[in-house]
């Protein structure tokens, strides 16, 4: 696994924006990329940035082990990754939250603005059933500072994920808080 600790080597966010544009691109959907004009790297600063709830934002984060295992997981609002359903949905066991370097490593979005598509298709992909029931959502368009409004179906059908319940509401216990 490369680790990105050297600032130069990380993509410029340009660079990460226009890769997540012909993503979308390419696959025929629609997608509206929205600059926040400042940085999105919370659920509640995304919201608030864009003028909506904390419950139509999605965050896409990175779980790994130290078998070499990752996992995308996706939830809506401010709930919380509940890493043992995480864990059983997929069958890795001892799976933790990415640090910063491994998530830019293997998805190659920076922490705080990974799209929930144009995704390395070797990971795997599981939503939370909850914000699989939306229409649409909010989530990292590819930088720290834009968002895109996807249809949550595209997120579903592109990744060919797998809808699992593995969140918990906003007051149990804090995992892959963002």
């Amino acid at each position: 696994m490369t680790r990105h600790e050297n600032p130069a080597t990380i993509p410029a966010p340009d660079q990460q924006l226009e890769r997540f544009s012909r993503f979308v691109r390419s696959s025929g959907i629609s997608v509206q990329i929205i600059d926040a004009g400042a940085e999105t790297v919370s659920v509640q600063q995304a919201a608030d940035a864009i003028g909506c709830e904390p419950r139509e934002i999605i965050k896409t984060l990175l779980f790994h082990n130290k078998e070499g295992n990752a996992v995308v997981a996706i939830a809506a609002g401010l709930s919380r990754i509940d890493v043992p359903s995480l864990a059983r949905s997929t069958g890795f066991r001892s799976l933790r939250l990415a640090k910063p370097d491994v998530v830019l490593s293997l998805l190659g979005y920076p922490a705080g603005g990974v799209p929930p598509l144009g995704l390395p298709p070797d990971i795997g992909v599981i939503i939370d059933e909850s914000a699989a029931t939306l229409d649409h959502c909010y989530g990292g368009a590819g930088t720290i500072q834009h968002l895109a409004r996807f249809a949550v179906d595209d997120i579903v059908r592109l990744n060919r994920a797998t809808v699992a319940s593995i969140a918990m509401n906003p007051s149990s216990r804090p995992v892959g808080e963002t």
